[in-house]
């Protein structure tokens, strides 16, 4: 990668409160500023900015499910 395109996608990360440090050591270090979750947070979960064919999945999304048999008094068992 050239530097030029490496300081502006690290400068550009830091606007949105995404810290990164490659420099010191071997590892990787990848800090997120409590704000900056928040607005990737509302990003993701807007229905509007999805392509329509792309389902929601991943943790901490809820998924509709089928109603159990208790819920609706059927027999589990029993085809719909």
């Amino acid at each position: 990668m050239r530097f030029d395109a490496y300081a502006n996608m690290m400068k550009n990360l830091k606007k949105i409160g995404v810290n990164i440090d490659t420099v010191l050591s071997d590892n990787v270090q990848v800090e997120f500023e409590p704000e900056a979750l928040t607005a990737l947070l509302t990003k993701l979960s807007d229905q509007g900015k999805r392509r329509k064919d792309r389902a929601q999945t991943g943790v901490g999304v809820r998924q509709a499910s089928k109603k159990s048999a208790d819920d609706t008094g059927a027999d589990a068992s029993a085809p719909e």
